[in-house]
């Protein structure tokens, strides 16, 4: 099983591999710094925070909720029982981005701070409890309910990376949130049945 870092490590390129950037160096950073640093091809240094998002840790009131140690329990045990996944993203997504404001990063001279929440993940014990539903994910409701959190936070940029069907919404301080448009690389990626679980084989694609 991957670590955490070199979960976020791997997450970090799958973003940036989504969005058709190649990252000439990534490295893991140790607290307060951010997560991940990342030196594009093109010379723009990047400082992501990453973290996943669970489906019903709002409900909660912390921690990772409830489904993930279900899916865990029954993947280590071999069942294969049917998982109920709540059906609020919005409220999901804010949750997590409010966990993350209230932080302090130490910053790095040069680097962009960007915030990456991950979710519907290929990975062992994880698939449902990090699962949104892009169908009920708009950008309008996703603006209001996090736009003044973020305005006044120190990211610059925000992404919200739906990793199977490789849906992508990205906000920063200038824009409300976007949902981005597939690269074409992107378009002929495998199938979500056929993504690579977290920790094994990226998809490369066009960049690396």
């Amino acid at each position: 099983m991957a670590s955490k870092a070199q979960k976020e490590l791997e997450l970090v390129l799958r973003l940036l591999q989504r969005k058709g950037l190649h990252a000439v160096d990534r490295q893991s950073w140790p607290p307060p710094l951010p997560d991940v640093g990342a030196t594009l091809s093109d010379g723009r240094r990047i400082a992501f925070e990453v973290t996943e998002v669970h489906a019903d840790e709002h409900l909660f009131g912390g921690g990772k909720g409830c489904l993930r140690a279900r899916e865990v329990r029954q993947a280590q045990q071999g069942e294969d029982a049917a998982i109920s996944v709540p059906n609020a993203p919005i409220a999901a997504i804010k949750y997590r981005i409010q966990a993350k404001c209230v932080k302090r990063y130490a910053a790095k001279p040069g680097y962009e701070l960007s915030l990456l929440l991950a979710a519907n993940i290929p990975q062992f014990g994880g698939v449902a409890a990090t699962t949104l539903f892009p169908a009920f994910i708009q950008e309008a409701a996703l603006t209001a309910a996090t736009h003044h959190l973020l305005e006044s936070s120190a990211f610059e940029r925000v992404y919200l990376h739906l990793i199977q069907p490789g849906v992508l919404y990205e906000w920063s301080k200038q824009d409300a949130w976007v949902e981005m448009a597939k690269t074409t690389e992107e378009g002929v990626r495998p199938p979500f049945w056929a993504e690579p679980m977290l920790g094994g084989v990226c998809w490369q694609g066009g960049a690396s």
